[in-house]
């Protein structure tokens, strides 16, 4: 499911996803995410925004969740040309596979160009 709204300069994004999967090797794993962001465009060039993401993989293993809040900035130089910068810390749960139950904090840079 996912949700936007804008009004004015002003928006807001919601997703959620849930499922569940049977792997071969393992038993039924139920999991579930969601997403929420917020921006605020100024003249649809300068855009900064802060979003929050939580994941669940697996409802039946407790403490391996992870949620990552970012704040960022998109900023449209050209037409169809953006330098996006982006902070983001990362929790993570004990039981976390994936990280070993270690948050930390990155910064991420792109550059993009659209055609």
């Amino acid at each position: 499911v996912q949700l936007d709204y804008e009004i004015d300069n002003i928006g807001a994004e919601l997703e959620y996803i849930g499922g569940m999967v049977n792997p071969s090797t393992s038993s039924v794993q139920n999991r579930f995410a969601y997403t929420l962001m917020v921006y605020y465009a100024f003249k649809k060039r300068f855009t900064p925004y802060v979003r929050f993401e939580y994941l669940e993989p697996n409802l039946h293993i407790s403490d391996d969740e992870g949620a990552v809040i970012s704040a960022g900035i998109n900023l449209e130089l050209d037409k169809n040309f953006y330098v996006k910068l982006q902070y983001n810390r990362i929790n993570v749960g004990s039981n976390s596979s994936a990280f070993k139950g270690k948050s930390f904090d990155e910064i991420q840079a792109a550059i993009a160009v659209g055609f």
